[in-house]
């Protein structure tokens, strides 16, 4: 009887390590996909965020530029810019042109000028566009004496 008790103490034992093992590799193999599923549902969230940033970014530029193509629809605008840049006028209104000074030292005969200026002189570049706001407050207001 003695020996029948040896072998179910042997047999006892050998099930307990291999419960323990398979207790421990379960816990382990749960802490490793809990562990994993958290750090990937951190970069979903984190790239969600960064996307609706982004959308936020679109929504606001998108509200600026409906409102800058209702504007550029109407007809003031257009009006403004046929004045301002293909300096059109309505029927009726006058147009004033400002001519630029004349620069000093510059007398102007009327006649062109043929075999007065050497033909080693440098050319002389045509004057910058001055806008007509420029023109009328040069033409009122002198810069130079």
């Amino acid at each position: 009887m003695a020996a029948a008790t040896r072998r179910k103490k042997k047999l006892d034992f050998p099930v307990m390590q291999f419960l323990a093992v398979l207790t421990v590799s379960m816990v382990l193999f749960l802490l490793f996909g809990f562990t994993h599923r958290a750090a990937l549902n951190y970069r979903v969230q984190q790239r969600k965020a960064h996307l609706e940033q982004q959308y936020m970014l679109l929504v606001q530029e998108n509200a600026q530029l409906t409102q800058r193509f209702q504007e550029v629809q109407t007809d003031a605008y257009v009006e403004q810019l046929a004045r301002r840049e293909l300096r059109w006028s309505r029927p009726g209104e006058k147009m004033v042109v400002i001519i630029a000074p004349p620069q000093a030292g510059a007398i102007s005969t009327g006649r062109p000028e043929t075999s007065s200026v050497p033909a080693s002189a440098p050319e002389i570049s045509a004057p910058p566009t001055i806008e007509p706001l420029d023109r009328w407050l040069e033409l009122f207001f002198p810069t130079e004496p």
